[in-house]
Parts: C-alpha cells; structure tokens; sequence
C-alpha cells in the first residue's frame, strides 16, 4: 500500500505540473504558476492518498 501512495502522489504531482506549465504558457512567464500546479497537486495526492488508505482500511474489516 505505500508503494501505490508513493505513486498517487507523484502522479498527482506530475500532473499539477504540466497543468502548472500549460497556465504559465497560456497566462503569463511568472514561475508561480508551476510552483502552484505543484502544490495543488500535493494536496490532491494527499487527499487521493488519504481515500486510498480509508478504502483499503474498510476493505479489511
């Protein structure tokens, strides 16, 4: 189970990067786009890993 956490989270990392980027491309040069599509996509890993665990912990009981 923390190999597949491990790998939500880069994947949603890696996505809040590219959205990141694809924002900076269509709005504006600043870096801070990156930097927030990073972030966010922290958080949804962090919420996707959170729903992950709770499945698997119901799933056992």
């Amino acid at each position: 189970m923390a190999t597949a956490i491990g790998i939500d989270l880069i994947v949603c990392m890696a996505a809040g990067f590219g959205i990141g980027k694809l924002f900076q491309r269509w709005f504006s040069p600043h870096p801070l786009w990156v930097v927030l599509g990073i972030m966010i996509g922290f958080f949804a890993g962090i919420i996707s890993a959170y729903l992950l665990a709770k499945s698997q912990l119901e799933d056992k009981s």
